[in-house]
């Protein structure tokens, strides 16, 4: 069985195990959807291992793999560690600073942005002059 431990956006310097079923595959860095108690939640992947300390009996499955917003790259998994790290807080409530805000419908954000980022004419016609400058 395939275990991955993810970093909720919670209070808890810990992280929590999930089980991988069939045909989900997630790596570090995934960003998933999980309950935890009553609540669904999304966390981000930092470890995904064989066994875990959790009977398996209490371990839940990952709900599902968020595929429209990118896995963090592993730079930005390094530098969400480090910050933890130095400010003390919980990895995954710095990993939750680091994603797109994710209410009931995360893949809502990355649909959206098409239509709030937009090159205007006047932008076009500037782009130019403001790039031979760079």
């Amino acid at each position: 069985m395939t275990i991955a431990r993810i970093a909720l956006p919670v209070a808890a310097y810990a992280t929590f195990d999930y089980w991988m079923p069939a045909g989900l595959a997630a790596t570090r860095g995934a960003i998933v959807r999980v309950r935890l108690g009553r609540r669904a939640l999304c966390g981000v992947v930092v470890d995904v291992v064989d066994t875990s300390s959790v009977p398996r009996e209490k371990l839940q499955p990952i709900g599902e793999v968020l595929r429209s917003l990118p896995a963090l790259a592993p730079d930005l998994m390094e530098l969400a560690e480090f910050v933890a790290g130095y400010y003390q807080e919980p990895l995954g409530m710095v990993l939750a600073q680091m994603t797109p805000p994710m209410g009931t419908d995360a893949g809502a954000f990355v649909r959206a942005l098409p239509q709030r980022l937009r090159l205007t004419a006047e932008g076009r016609a500037a782009l130019p002059a403001r790039l031979a400058r760079a």
